[in-house]
């Protein structure tokens, strides 16, 4: 993946993760211990919440970080590999010769 400028929203971002959770888009792996760790320590800071703000207590949330940044900045709406170029899934396939 290109390193490029990531959508900060936590809020958005949080968003999204959940509902492409919700949605059954995205799993996490049993051998993600650290990231199922730290979402399962996900916790909103009460502080802000007395403030009216929802804001999660930074501390140990990097994975959760991470994931939200790649889901946020980089999930692609709708896949069409072929989109600027129809025919190029037929390159270099077998076509079979006529008169067999």
């Amino acid at each position: 993946m290109h390193v490029v400028h990531a959508k900060n929203d936590v809020m958005n971002g949080i968003t999204s993760v959940a509902s492409e959770m919700a949605k059954g888009n995205l799993f996490i792996c049993e051998e993600c211990v650290n990231t199922i760790r730290q979402m399962e320590g996900y916790v909103w800071d009460p502080r802000a919440a007395a403030r009216g703000d929802d804001d999660p207590i930074k501390i140990e949330d990097d994975a959760c970080d991470a994931l939200r940044y790649a889901i946020y900045s980089h999930k692609v709406t709708e896949y069409q590999p072929y989109a600027h170029n129809p025919g190029e899934y037929l390159k270099n396939r077998y076509q079979p010769t006529r008169g067999f």
